[in-house]
């Protein structure tokens, strides 16, 4: 019963879980990282009681426990973001050497390389969404990083001799790092 199809904001957790628990903290009004930690930390303590929700959210070693699970999503966003700006860079360079036909070394390389990049660009896009969904119920990093490649796309483009491709994914990811950092120290605040 416990899986992720009835609860989305379940992770892997183990299947000897108390249907009641996963049942009242789906219940909750709590942001899906929240309801998915109460559901870790019962696991592991092998809490059975429902009703014990509400003193397990105000102890310490929850709390520190919720911190330490902000502390590995902001590590992963900001290893999938940076992921992001090689990859989207590479793909963008590739793109690029198709339309003009100006290959670094010849278009089968470049054509592996560029679709290595594609691949792990759209990898790692899809684990940010994941992520940024988790904590804010939004697309947000997907559009921005989109709009940021298909604008790195065009000025590289458009001035192929002074080329800012990197400058402006760079810029996105030190804005959406600014902004990421800025909601889990309000998300950490709120607990």
């Amino acid at each position: 019963m416990s899986n992720t199809k009835t609860y989305p904001w379940l992770s892997t957790i183990s299947t000897d879980m108390d249907p009641a628990i996963l049942h009242a903290i789906d219940k909750k009004e709590w942001p899906d990282v929240k309801k998915d930690a109460m559901a870790k930390y019962c696991a592991s303590q092998k809490e059975k009681d429902p009703e014990h929700l509400r003193k397990i959210e105000r102890s310490n070693t929850f709390k520190k426990a919720l911190k330490e699970e902000c502390m590995n999503a902001q590590s992963e966003m900001t290893l999938c973001s940076i992921v992001i700006i090689m990859t989207g860079t590479l793909f963008v360079y590739f793109l690029s050497a198709v339309l003009f036909e100006s290959y670094v070394i010849n278009f089968s390389v470049d054509a592996i390389v560029g679709s290595i990049a594609l691949v792990l660009l759209v990898r790692n896009e899809i684990l940010k969404t994941r992520l940024s969904k988790k904590y804010l119920q939004t697309k947000e990093y997907l559009y921005m990083d989109i709009l940021a490649i298909i604008f790195s796309f065009l000025c590289h483009l458009m001035m192929r001799h002074f080329d800012i491709t990197l400058i402006v994914l760079l810029a996105v990811y030190y804005f959406s790092k600014h902004k990421w950092t800025k909601i889990m120290n309000e998300f950490m605040d709120g607990e």
